[in-house]
């Protein structure tokens, strides 16, 4: 089973779906495998194998438990130059987990403001960097919406805006 964007199913969890698929799974014994059928392996019923991906999954083990993970094991990815890592970077490199990293090539910037002057500073702050690409992140679909209305309006034909969101199809999200 895998599930992409773990934190995001693991904040809409509802109606205990995960139970329900589990069980559902658990249902059919793996006869396309190959294997030797007799009365133990019949009855034996395995767990699935969950795979979690996520850029931001949470550490907490209450919101963890939602998934009932047996032995999990985290898998975390950073990127070391190891001919110029010092001691102290790889002592840090060590003790990595529950962090999240910035690739180098990404550059994030954020600017304290009432909520009412957002876009405008956003679009202000898009003109001063001369950025010609970026992605935003909002807190909803309907505020990606209003914003991508917003930005294009004030853009013109300058930039390019385009709205990325789960209500879009999959074909026009490319």
């Amino acid at each position: 089973l895998i599930i992409d964007e773990a934190d995001r199913v693991l904040e809409n969890v509802q109606n205990d779906w995960l139970y329900h698929l589990e069980k559902h799974i658990d249902e059919e014994p793996d006869l396309q495998m190959g294997k030797i059928l007799n009365l133990f392996t019949l009855q034996k019923k395995r767990p699935p194998q969950k795979l979690l991906f996520s850029a931001t999954l949470t550490q907490d083990p209450e919101k963890l438990q939602k998934l009932s993970l047996f032995q999990p094991k985290l898998f975390t990815s950073i990127i070391e130059d190891s001919k110029e890592a010092t001691e102290l970077e790889k002592t840090n490199v060590e003790t990595f987990v529950g962090k999240y990293t910035t690739p180098k090539e990404l550059a994030e910037k954020y600017v304290l403001t009432s909520l009412d002057l957002k876009p405008l500073l956003l679009y202000k702050l898009i003109m001063m960097e001369k950025l010609t690409k970026c992605v935003i992140f909002t807190h909803s679909v309907e505020s990606a919406h209003r914003l991508s209305i917003l930005l294009s309006s004030l853009f013109k034909n300058e930039l390019k805006v385009e709205e990325i969101s789960s209500k879009l199809q999959g074909k026009n999200r490319t």
